[in-house]
């Protein structure tokens, strides 16, 4: 369980977005969402979305992560980071 003001954290199908918030809307909100981007220029296939049991703030669409460079060899810097533990994840 989520307790007051506490944060739920998802990674979701990028396609189903609205099935989640409305899921979640009667319980959460403030919620901040984060594409996922296989790469700059293809579509996002997941989100991740964060949000506050009982939030009040409006939704906030935040920049997207993208996790491979053009080549598609390696990760971009961002998300090598975070894969080395090296930096967190950022939501704002």
């Amino acid at each position: 369980a989520v307790v007051e003001r506490g944060t739920i954290t998802v990674i979701h199908r990028a396609d189903r977005l609205g099935d989640l918030l409305a899921l979640l809307g009667d319980k959460a909100g403030s919620f901040q969402v984060r594409a996922v981007h296989p790469f700059a220029n293809a579509p996002a296939k997941r989100v991740l979305v964060r949000a506050i049991k009982t939030g009040k703030a409006p939704l906030v669409l935040l920049p997207p992560l993208v996790l491979h460079d053009r080549g598609g060899a390696k990760h971009t810097d961002e998300a090598e980071a975070i894969l080395r533990g090296e930096a967190a994840l950022a939501w704002n």
